[in-house]
């Protein structure tokens, strides 16, 4: 059953403008009908398995969206994502190359663990999305 989200609108539009029109023109008998006929309108297309349809799609929405509490959160992790790669394109490549550009040896040990410990969490990423991907395809189901 294919929904219409669009004639939807359009009929909840009729109904409250309709409505509108009745209720400013004094309770107008013919207002009333237009609005009566615009309503039958929208009841004839709100069938029960429609209005269902609609309600499990409204609740599929929700449940993929991300709780409120969170954005707060989100926020404060792109953030840093954003510090660390501006780190990483600017500084940290150097400072592993070349101890040199390091103001000591323990700046260029902590520059070396550090790109080692971005490496390895990376590849966990990598290995974690690919691992997902590769349940979702055809061949795995």
């Amino acid at each position: 059953m294919s929904i219409d989200i669009e004639k939807l609108k359009t009929l909840c539009k009729a109904v409250i403008s309709t409505n509108d029109q009745y209720l400013e023109d004094e309770l107008n008998p013919q207002k009333h009908q237009a609005y009566l006929d615009a309503e039958d309108a929208l009841t004839e297309v709100l069938i029960p398995g429609v209005v269902l349809e609609l309600i499990a799609d409204n609740e599929r929405l929700q449940k993929s969206r991300i709780p409120a509490g969170l954005y707060r959160e989100l926020v404060a992790l792109r953030d840093l994502r954003d510090q660390t790669k501006k780190y990483v394109d600017s500084y940290l490549l150097d400072e592993v190359e070349s101890a040199d550009s390091c103001v000591s040896e323990d700046q260029h040990l902590c520059a070396s663990e550090l790109s080692e410990c971005l490496m390895d969490a990376f590849e966990a990423h990598w290995d974690s999305a690919m691992s997902s991907a590769a349940q979702k395809t055809p061949e795995a189901q």
